[in-house]
Protein backbone atom coordinates (compact mmCIF):
# COMPACT_ATOMS: atom_id res chain seq x y z
CA UNK A 1 0.00 0.00 0.00
CA UNK A 2 1.28 3.41 -1.23
CA UNK A 3 1.04 6.84 1.21
CA UNK A 4 2.25 10.08 -0.05
CA UNK A 5 1.84 12.22 2.94
CA UNK A 6 4.70 14.84 3.57
CA UNK A 7 6.02 16.76 6.34
CA UNK A 8 7.30 16.88 9.52
CA UNK A 9 5.16 13.08 10.67
CA UNK A 10 6.48 10.24 9.15
CA UNK A 11 3.16 9.42 7.64
CA UNK A 12 4.40 7.06 4.59
CA UNK A 13 3.27 4.08 6.01
CA UNK A 14 0.79 4.38 8.13
CA UNK A 15 -0.62 0.76 9.66
CA UNK A 16 -2.81 -0.89 7.74
CA UNK A 17 -5.43 -1.93 10.66
CA UNK A 18 -8.97 -1.44 11.29
CA UNK A 19 -8.67 1.74 12.68
CA UNK A 20 -7.35 3.34 9.24
CA UNK A 21 -10.41 5.24 7.59
CA UNK A 22 -12.90 4.88 10.14
CA UNK A 23 -16.04 7.04 10.25
CA UNK A 24 -17.08 8.40 13.51
CA UNK A 25 -20.28 10.05 14.20
CA UNK A 26 -20.57 12.13 16.98
CA UNK A 27 -23.38 15.11 17.51
CA UNK A 28 -24.55 14.02 13.12
CA UNK A 29 -20.71 15.09 12.15
CA UNK A 30 -19.41 12.49 10.38
CA UNK A 31 -15.53 12.68 9.80
CA UNK A 32 -12.91 10.40 8.03
CA UNK A 33 -9.87 9.24 10.28
CA UNK A 34 -6.90 8.22 9.22
CA UNK A 35 -5.88 6.59 12.63
CA UNK A 36 -8.55 6.46 15.35
CA UNK A 37 -8.46 10.11 17.20
CA UNK A 38 -6.79 12.02 14.22
CA UNK A 39 -8.98 13.67 11.49
CA UNK A 40 -7.40 13.51 7.76
CA UNK A 41 -7.51 17.59 8.15
CA UNK A 42 -4.24 17.28 10.74
CA UNK A 43 -2.31 15.78 8.27
CA UNK A 44 0.42 18.01 7.76
CA UNK A 45 1.42 18.11 2.99
CA UNK A 46 -2.50 19.22 2.10
CA UNK A 47 -1.88 23.11 1.01
CA UNK A 48 -5.78 22.55 0.58
CA UNK A 49 -8.35 20.08 1.55
CA UNK A 50 -11.79 20.19 1.64
CA UNK A 51 -14.24 17.78 3.08
CA UNK A 52 -17.71 16.70 1.40
CA UNK A 53 -20.28 14.61 0.43
CA UNK A 54 -20.16 13.58 -3.23
CA UNK A 55 -23.34 11.26 -4.99
CA UNK A 56 -25.33 8.80 -2.64
CA UNK A 57 -24.58 11.11 0.38
CA UNK A 58 -21.11 9.40 0.17
CA UNK A 59 -18.31 11.37 2.74
CA UNK A 60 -14.78 12.05 0.99
CA UNK A 61 -11.63 14.16 2.04
CA UNK A 62 -10.00 16.37 -1.22
CA UNK A 63 -6.55 16.89 -0.22
CA UNK A 64 -4.12 19.18 -2.22
CA UNK A 65 -0.56 18.83 -2.70
CA UNK A 66 1.91 20.91 -4.26
CA UNK A 67 2.67 17.62 -6.52
CA UNK A 68 -0.84 15.74 -6.66
CA UNK A 69 -4.24 15.37 -5.15
CA UNK A 70 -5.74 12.88 -3.26
CA UNK A 71 -8.86 11.55 -2.50
CA UNK A 72 -10.02 9.39 0.72
CA UNK A 73 -13.32 7.59 0.96
CA UNK A 74 -14.91 6.03 4.05
CA UNK A 75 -14.50 3.02 2.23
CA UNK A 76 -11.00 2.52 2.88
CA UNK A 77 -10.33 3.67 -0.45
CA UNK A 78 -8.16 6.20 -1.92
CA UNK A 79 -7.25 8.08 -5.15
CA UNK A 80 -4.76 9.93 -6.70
CA UNK A 81 -3.92 12.16 -9.94
CA UNK A 82 -1.13 14.14 -10.86
CA UNK A 83 -2.03 18.16 -11.60
CA UNK A 84 -2.62 17.54 -15.21
CA UNK A 85 -5.89 15.47 -13.35
CA UNK A 86 -4.76 12.01 -15.31
CA UNK A 87 -5.63 8.94 -12.92
CA UNK A 88 -2.35 7.31 -11.03
CA UNK A 89 -3.14 5.45 -8.53
CA UNK A 90 -5.91 3.42 -6.69
CA UNK A 91 -5.20 2.18 -2.80
CA UNK A 92 -7.22 -0.32 -0.80
CA UNK A 93 -5.88 -2.20 2.06
CA UNK A 94 -5.43 -5.61 -0.18
CA UNK A 95 -4.09 -4.18 -3.45
CA UNK A 96 -3.12 -1.06 -5.24
CA UNK A 97 -3.92 -0.46 -8.93
CA UNK A 98 -1.15 1.92 -10.58
CA UNK A 99 -1.19 3.77 -14.37
CA UNK A 100 1.71 4.96 -15.85
CA UNK A 101 1.78 8.07 -18.05
CA UNK A 102 2.87 5.61 -20.65
CA UNK A 103 -1.07 4.37 -20.65
CA UNK A 104 -0.25 0.96 -19.09
CA UNK A 105 -1.06 -0.25 -15.41
CA UNK A 106 -0.16 -2.56 -12.60
CA UNK A 107 -2.03 -4.55 -10.14
CA UNK A 108 0.82 -4.47 -6.44
CA UNK A 109 0.16 -6.63 -4.03
CA UNK A 110 2.14 -6.80 -0.74
CA UNK A 111 4.43 -10.25 -0.45
CA UNK A 112 4.89 -11.66 2.60
CA UNK A 113 8.24 -11.34 5.06
CA UNK A 114 8.81 -15.19 4.09
CA UNK A 115 8.95 -14.62 0.31
CA UNK A 116 11.58 -11.38 0.36
CA UNK A 117 9.29 -8.96 1.25
CA UNK A 118 7.96 -6.48 -1.62
CA UNK A 119 5.17 -6.25 -3.82
CA UNK A 120 4.23 -8.93 -6.24
CA UNK A 121 3.28 -7.36 -9.59
CA UNK A 122 1.43 -8.47 -12.54
CA UNK A 123 0.33 -6.20 -15.40
CA UNK A 124 -3.33 -5.07 -15.65
CA UNK A 125 -5.04 -5.98 -19.11
CA UNK A 126 -6.76 -3.46 -21.20
CA UNK A 127 -10.27 -3.64 -19.51
CA UNK A 128 -9.13 -3.82 -16.38
CA UNK A 129 -7.25 -0.75 -16.60
CA UNK A 130 -9.90 1.14 -18.72
CA UNK A 131 -12.26 -0.19 -15.23
CA UNK A 132 -9.72 1.46 -13.52
CA UNK A 133 -9.47 4.56 -15.33
CA UNK A 134 -13.33 4.94 -15.36
CA UNK A 135 -14.03 4.45 -11.39
CA UNK A 136 -11.07 7.83 -11.11
CA UNK A 137 -13.20 9.92 -14.23
CA UNK A 138 -16.73 8.75 -12.29
CA UNK A 139 -15.13 9.67 -8.57
CA UNK A 140 -13.98 13.05 -10.29
CA UNK A 141 -17.14 14.04 -12.52
CA UNK A 142 -19.20 13.10 -8.65
CA UNK A 143 -16.53 15.78 -6.81
CA UNK A 144 -16.95 18.38 -9.36
CA UNK A 145 -20.75 18.13 -9.17
CA UNK A 146 -20.83 18.06 -5.52
CA UNK A 147 -18.31 21.32 -5.31
CA UNK A 148 -20.71 22.68 -7.67
CA UNK A 149 -23.97 22.43 -6.19
CA UNK A 150 -23.24 22.20 -2.14
CA UNK A 151 -24.05 25.78 -0.51
CA UNK A 152 -20.72 26.61 1.30
CA UNK A 153 -22.44 25.83 4.85
CA UNK A 154 -22.59 22.41 4.09
CA UNK A 155 -19.08 22.22 3.23
CA UNK A 156 -17.67 20.33 6.46
CA UNK A 157 -14.12 21.37 6.35
CA UNK A 158 -12.19 23.41 4.39
CA UNK A 159 -8.45 24.79 4.66
CA UNK A 160 -6.73 27.29 4.66
CA UNK A 161 -10.51 28.58 4.19
CA UNK A 162 -13.36 27.91 1.92
CA UNK A 163 -12.45 30.50 -0.39
CA UNK A 164 -8.64 29.57 -1.05
CA UNK A 165 -9.31 25.84 -1.47
CA UNK A 166 -11.99 25.97 -3.57
CA UNK A 167 -10.02 28.37 -5.95
CA UNK A 168 -6.97 25.75 -6.17
CA UNK A 169 -8.62 22.36 -6.32
CA UNK A 170 -11.92 22.85 -8.18
CA UNK A 171 -9.11 23.21 -11.63
CA UNK A 172 -7.68 19.86 -10.72
CA UNK A 173 -10.67 18.53 -10.02
CA UNK A 174 -12.22 20.06 -13.56
CA UNK A 175 -9.63 18.53 -15.28
CA UNK A 176 -9.98 15.11 -13.71
CA UNK A 177 -13.44 15.07 -14.94
CA UNK A 178 -12.29 16.27 -18.56
CA UNK A 179 -10.34 12.66 -18.49
CA UNK A 180 -13.19 10.83 -20.20
CA UNK A 181 -12.51 7.19 -20.70
CA UNK A 182 -11.99 7.73 -24.53
CA UNK A 183 -9.86 10.41 -24.03
CA UNK A 184 -7.71 8.50 -21.61
CA UNK A 185 -7.13 6.05 -24.02
CA UNK A 186 -5.69 8.10 -26.48
CA UNK A 187 -2.88 8.85 -23.85
CA UNK A 188 -0.96 5.86 -25.30
CA UNK A 189 -1.21 7.09 -28.51
CA UNK A 190 0.14 10.49 -27.36
CA UNK A 191 2.98 8.90 -25.41
CA UNK A 192 4.34 7.12 -28.31
CA UNK A 193 4.47 10.20 -29.95
CA UNK A 194 6.60 11.66 -27.69
CA UNK A 195 8.83 8.59 -26.37
CA UNK A 196 9.95 5.27 -27.71
CA UNK A 197 9.01 2.75 -25.03
CA UNK A 198 10.66 2.79 -21.17
CA UNK A 199 10.91 -0.68 -20.41
CA UNK A 200 13.09 -0.58 -17.31
CA UNK A 201 14.23 2.00 -14.66
CA UNK A 202 15.91 2.21 -11.49
CA UNK A 203 13.22 1.64 -8.65
CA UNK A 204 15.24 5.80 -7.46
CA UNK A 205 13.94 6.61 -10.76
CA UNK A 206 10.84 5.01 -11.30
CA UNK A 207 9.19 8.55 -11.27
CA UNK A 208 11.53 10.42 -13.09
CA UNK A 209 11.22 12.73 -15.83
CA UNK A 210 13.02 10.77 -19.05
CA UNK A 211 14.33 12.14 -21.95
CA UNK A 212 16.17 9.47 -24.08
CA UNK A 213 19.38 10.86 -25.71
CA UNK A 214 19.85 7.55 -27.63
CA UNK A 215 17.20 5.08 -28.82
CA UNK A 216 17.72 1.26 -28.44
CA UNK A 217 20.99 -0.30 -26.67
CA UNK A 218 24.29 0.04 -27.99
CA UNK A 219 25.18 -3.70 -27.87
CA UNK A 220 22.02 -5.25 -27.20
CA UNK A 221 24.27 -8.96 -27.16
CA UNK A 222 22.73 -9.96 -23.59
CA UNK A 223 21.32 -13.34 -24.00
CA UNK A 224 18.57 -12.53 -20.55
CA UNK A 225 17.21 -9.37 -22.18
CA UNK A 226 14.80 -8.72 -24.66
CA UNK A 227 14.03 -4.83 -23.65
CA UNK A 228 15.26 -3.25 -26.53
CA UNK A 229 14.96 -6.16 -29.65
CA UNK A 230 13.77 -4.55 -32.60
CA UNK A 231 14.91 -0.85 -31.74
CA UNK A 232 18.08 -0.03 -34.18
CA UNK A 233 20.45 1.91 -31.99
CA UNK A 234 20.90 5.42 -32.42
CA UNK A 235 21.85 8.74 -31.20
CA UNK A 236 20.05 11.52 -31.90
CA UNK A 237 21.54 14.51 -32.96
CA UNK A 238 21.62 18.28 -30.81
CA UNK A 239 19.26 19.18 -32.44
CA UNK A 240 17.00 16.61 -32.27
CA UNK A 241 17.19 15.92 -28.23
CA UNK A 242 16.28 19.95 -27.86
CA UNK A 243 12.87 19.13 -29.44
CA UNK A 244 12.45 16.14 -27.48
CA UNK A 245 13.00 17.81 -24.65
CA UNK A 246 10.88 20.43 -24.94
CA UNK A 247 7.75 17.74 -26.44
CA UNK A 248 8.56 15.85 -23.07
CA UNK A 249 7.95 18.73 -20.91
CA UNK A 250 4.61 19.46 -22.82
CA UNK A 251 3.49 16.09 -22.55
CA UNK A 252 3.41 16.09 -18.93
CA UNK A 253 2.63 19.42 -18.30
CA UNK A 254 1.57 19.97 -14.64
CA UNK A 255 2.59 16.58 -13.56
CA UNK A 256 5.85 17.14 -13.92
CA UNK A 257 5.59 18.84 -10.37
CA UNK A 258 5.59 14.70 -9.21
CA UNK A 259 8.83 14.33 -10.44
CA UNK A 260 12.34 15.32 -8.67
CA UNK A 261 14.67 13.73 -10.95
CA UNK A 262 15.93 13.14 -14.75
CA UNK A 263 16.81 9.80 -16.30
CA UNK A 264 19.06 9.51 -19.52
CA UNK A 265 17.72 6.81 -21.79
CA UNK A 266 16.99 4.72 -23.65
CA UNK A 267 19.50 2.29 -22.65
CA UNK A 268 23.21 3.25 -21.69
CA UNK A 269 23.55 6.81 -22.89
CA UNK A 270 26.70 6.69 -20.89
CA UNK A 271 27.77 5.05 -23.94
CA UNK A 272 27.82 8.01 -26.21
CA UNK A 273 31.32 9.40 -27.54
CA UNK A 274 32.31 11.98 -25.15
CA UNK A 275 31.91 15.24 -27.02
CA UNK A 276 28.58 14.14 -28.39
CA UNK A 277 27.33 13.20 -24.97
CA UNK A 278 28.30 16.65 -23.33
CA UNK A 279 26.74 18.78 -26.41
CA UNK A 280 23.48 16.68 -25.74
CA UNK A 281 23.67 17.45 -21.87
CA UNK A 282 24.43 21.05 -22.30
CA UNK A 283 20.59 21.23 -23.87
CA UNK A 284 19.29 20.29 -21.04
CA UNK A 285 19.56 23.08 -18.61
CA UNK A 286 18.10 25.58 -21.12
CA UNK A 287 15.14 23.86 -20.33
CA UNK A 288 15.18 22.88 -16.74
CA UNK A 289 17.17 23.90 -13.20
CA UNK A 290 19.35 21.87 -11.45
CA UNK A 291 20.82 22.58 -8.52
CA UNK A 292 24.22 24.41 -8.42
CA UNK A 293 27.53 22.27 -7.97
CA UNK A 294 28.51 23.63 -4.69
CA UNK A 295 24.73 22.97 -3.45
CA UNK A 296 24.82 18.83 -4.68
CA UNK A 297 23.28 16.66 -3.46
CA UNK A 298 20.37 19.17 -2.39
CA UNK A 299 17.66 17.73 0.13
CA UNK A 300 13.76 16.74 -1.39
CA UNK A 301 12.08 20.37 -0.45
CA UNK A 302 14.81 21.51 -3.09
CA UNK A 303 12.52 19.86 -6.12
CA UNK A 304 9.29 19.48 -4.32
CA UNK A 305 5.99 20.95 -6.07
CA UNK A 306 8.25 22.55 -8.50
CA UNK A 307 7.45 21.89 -12.27
CA UNK A 308 11.29 22.28 -13.75
CA UNK A 309 13.18 21.49 -10.50
CA UNK A 310 15.59 18.60 -10.56
CA UNK A 311 17.70 17.19 -8.28
CA UNK A 312 20.39 15.63 -11.05
CA UNK A 313 20.80 13.17 -13.58
CA UNK A 314 20.73 9.33 -13.73
CA UNK A 315 21.80 6.99 -16.62
CA UNK A 316 22.27 3.66 -16.86
CA UNK A 317 26.29 2.58 -18.34
CA UNK A 318 28.10 -0.48 -19.14
CA UNK A 319 31.45 -1.71 -18.37
CA UNK A 320 33.27 -2.03 -21.40
CA UNK A 321 32.11 1.78 -23.04
CA UNK A 322 32.73 2.95 -19.47
CA UNK A 323 36.14 2.56 -20.42
CA UNK A 324 36.53 4.67 -23.25
CA UNK A 325 35.90 7.31 -20.80
CA UNK A 326 38.00 9.00 -17.76
CA UNK A 327 37.68 10.18 -14.56
CA UNK A 328 37.97 13.63 -15.80
CA UNK A 329 35.81 12.88 -18.66
CA UNK A 330 33.13 11.62 -15.57
CA UNK A 331 34.28 14.48 -13.65
CA UNK A 332 33.22 16.68 -16.43
CA UNK A 333 29.48 14.91 -17.17
CA UNK A 334 29.02 15.54 -13.22
CA UNK A 335 29.17 18.81 -13.45
CA UNK A 336 26.83 18.91 -16.29
CA UNK A 337 24.25 17.42 -13.71
CA UNK A 338 25.23 13.73 -13.58
CA UNK A 339 25.02 12.87 -10.38
CA UNK A 340 24.32 8.84 -10.20
CA UNK A 341 24.87 5.76 -12.99
CA UNK A 342 23.62 1.68 -12.99
CA UNK A 343 25.99 -0.49 -13.86
CA UNK A 344 24.62 -3.76 -14.55
CA UNK A 345 27.36 -6.02 -13.43
CA UNK A 346 25.17 -9.13 -13.48
CA UNK A 347 27.70 -11.50 -12.11
CA UNK A 348 31.45 -11.39 -10.65
CA UNK A 349 32.39 -14.77 -12.65
CA UNK A 350 33.97 -14.66 -16.11
CA UNK A 351 32.40 -17.67 -17.07
CA UNK A 352 28.62 -16.59 -16.20
CA UNK A 353 29.40 -13.61 -18.34
CA UNK A 354 30.74 -15.28 -21.28
CA UNK A 355 27.63 -17.74 -21.13
CA UNK A 356 25.05 -15.03 -21.05
CA UNK A 357 27.10 -12.73 -23.48
CA UNK A 358 27.65 -10.01 -21.90
CA UNK A 359 30.16 -8.15 -23.21
CA UNK A 360 32.40 -6.98 -20.54
CA UNK A 361 35.08 -8.73 -18.26
CA UNK A 362 35.09 -8.33 -14.16
CA UNK A 363 38.15 -6.26 -14.04
CA UNK A 364 37.04 -3.55 -16.60
CA UNK A 365 33.86 -3.15 -14.54
CA UNK A 366 35.93 -2.72 -11.50
CA UNK A 367 37.84 -0.19 -13.35
CA UNK A 368 35.03 1.63 -14.69
CA UNK A 369 33.62 2.01 -11.03
CA UNK A 370 36.69 3.24 -9.96
CA UNK A 371 37.10 5.77 -12.40
CA UNK A 372 33.12 6.75 -11.32
CA UNK A 373 34.14 7.23 -8.15
CA UNK A 374 37.29 9.53 -8.71
CA UNK A 375 35.30 11.83 -10.30
CA UNK A 376 32.71 12.04 -7.52
CA UNK A 377 29.56 9.94 -9.52
CA UNK A 378 27.77 7.75 -7.21
CA UNK A 379 27.72 4.35 -8.16
CA UNK A 380 25.09 1.23 -7.81
CA UNK A 381 25.39 -1.98 -9.58
CA UNK A 382 23.02 -4.43 -10.20
CA UNK A 383 23.32 -8.09 -9.78
CA UNK A 384 21.22 -11.15 -11.19
CA UNK A 385 19.97 -13.38 -8.57
CA UNK A 386 19.32 -17.25 -9.79
CA UNK A 387 21.57 -16.38 -13.31
CA UNK A 388 22.64 -19.74 -14.97
CA UNK A 389 20.51 -22.11 -12.21
CA UNK A 390 22.30 -24.59 -9.86
CA UNK A 391 25.16 -25.56 -12.53
CA UNK A 392 26.52 -21.91 -12.34
CA UNK A 393 25.22 -21.11 -8.56
CA UNK A 394 28.40 -21.61 -6.63
CA UNK A 395 30.47 -19.80 -8.90
CA UNK A 396 28.63 -17.11 -9.09
CA UNK A 397 27.75 -16.11 -5.16
CA UNK A 398 31.69 -16.42 -4.61
CA UNK A 399 32.57 -14.42 -7.88
CA UNK A 400 29.97 -11.92 -7.44
CA UNK A 401 31.04 -11.11 -3.83
CA UNK A 402 34.58 -11.16 -4.48
CA UNK A 403 33.85 -8.71 -6.92
CA UNK A 404 31.81 -6.33 -4.62
CA UNK A 405 34.52 -6.61 -2.00
CA UNK A 406 37.07 -5.69 -4.50
CA UNK A 407 35.07 -2.76 -5.56
CA UNK A 408 35.60 0.65 -4.94
CA UNK A 409 32.08 0.84 -4.04
CA UNK A 410 31.46 2.95 -0.98
CA UNK A 411 28.87 3.83 2.11
CA UNK A 412 25.62 5.11 0.20
CA UNK A 413 26.04 3.20 -2.81
CA UNK A 414 23.93 0.41 -3.22
CA UNK A 415 23.38 -3.07 -4.96
CA UNK A 416 20.44 -3.80 -7.09
CA UNK A 417 19.47 -7.70 -6.31
CA UNK A 418 17.45 -8.49 -9.49
CA UNK A 419 15.89 -11.98 -10.20
CA UNK A 420 17.11 -13.08 -13.57
CA UNK A 421 13.73 -13.06 -16.02
CA UNK A 422 13.56 -15.71 -18.34
CA UNK A 423 11.55 -14.04 -21.33
CA UNK A 424 10.54 -16.58 -23.90
CA UNK A 425 12.13 -14.75 -26.99
CA UNK A 426 15.23 -14.10 -25.47
CA UNK A 427 18.69 -16.81 -25.98
CA UNK A 428 18.89 -17.36 -21.88
CA UNK A 429 15.99 -19.59 -22.13
CA UNK A 430 16.88 -21.45 -25.07
CA UNK A 431 20.55 -21.59 -23.28
CA UNK A 432 18.88 -23.29 -19.70
CA UNK A 433 16.75 -25.66 -22.25
CA UNK A 434 18.98 -26.77 -24.23
CA UNK A 435 21.80 -27.35 -21.11
CA UNK A 436 19.71 -28.83 -19.58
CA UNK A 437 20.35 -26.49 -16.70
CA UNK A 438 17.59 -27.02 -13.27
CA UNK A 439 16.66 -23.65 -11.81
CA UNK A 440 16.86 -22.31 -8.66
CA UNK A 441 13.24 -23.07 -6.66
CA UNK A 442 11.61 -20.00 -4.67
CA UNK A 443 12.93 -21.09 -1.37
CA UNK A 444 16.39 -21.48 -3.28
CA UNK A 445 16.21 -18.04 -4.57
CA UNK A 446 15.17 -16.65 -1.44
CA UNK A 447 17.91 -18.34 0.35
CA UNK A 448 20.91 -16.93 -2.14
CA UNK A 449 18.77 -13.34 -1.61
CA UNK A 450 19.82 -13.60 2.10
CA UNK A 451 23.18 -14.71 1.49
CA UNK A 452 24.06 -11.56 -0.82
CA UNK A 453 22.14 -8.75 1.40
CA UNK A 454 23.92 -10.44 4.43
CA UNK A 455 27.69 -9.73 2.24
CA UNK A 456 26.47 -6.76 1.04
CA UNK A 457 25.58 -5.34 4.49
CA UNK A 458 29.08 -6.30 5.98
CA UNK A 459 30.43 -4.26 3.52
CA UNK A 460 28.54 -1.11 4.40
CA UNK A 461 26.82 -0.81 1.36
CA UNK A 462 22.88 -1.34 0.20
CA UNK A 463 21.19 -4.00 -1.01
CA UNK A 464 18.19 -3.34 -2.65
CA UNK A 465 15.71 -6.36 -3.76
CA UNK A 466 14.72 -4.83 -8.11
CA UNK A 467 12.38 -6.72 -10.00
CA UNK A 468 12.26 -5.14 -13.19
CA UNK A 469 9.49 -7.55 -14.59
CA UNK A 470 6.54 -6.01 -15.08
CA UNK A 471 7.08 -2.50 -14.97
CA UNK A 472 5.10 0.56 -16.39
CA UNK A 473 6.53 4.25 -16.90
Amino acid sequence: MFWCFRGKANLRAIPQNSHIFRIFNHMNDTDIKYLEHKSLKDVPGFKSAIQLKIRNDKPVFIGLRDDALSVFTDEGKQYFYDLEGQPWRLSTLNYTLQRGVSHYGLRLRKRPKERGGGYDRERLNDDELADFCKELWQVGVDMLDAIERTPREKIKFTKPDYDTAILQIKPIVERIAGYSPDRIERERERFASVYQPVPVLPPDHYRAFVLQATEGCSFDTCAFCSLYKGIPFRVRSVDEFDEHIKRAIEFHGEALRQRSTIFLGQANAISIPQHRLVALMKRIPEHVVLPPDEERPVKPKWTRGKRLHFSGIGAFIDGFTGLKKTADDYRELWNLGLDRVYLGVESGSEEILEWIQKPAQPDQMLDTIERLKEAGVATDIIMLLGVGGKTYEKAHIEMSLDFINRSALTKGDRVYLSEVVEYSDAPYYQRMEHDRIERLSEDEMKKQLDVFKDAIKKRRLQPVPYRIDPFVY
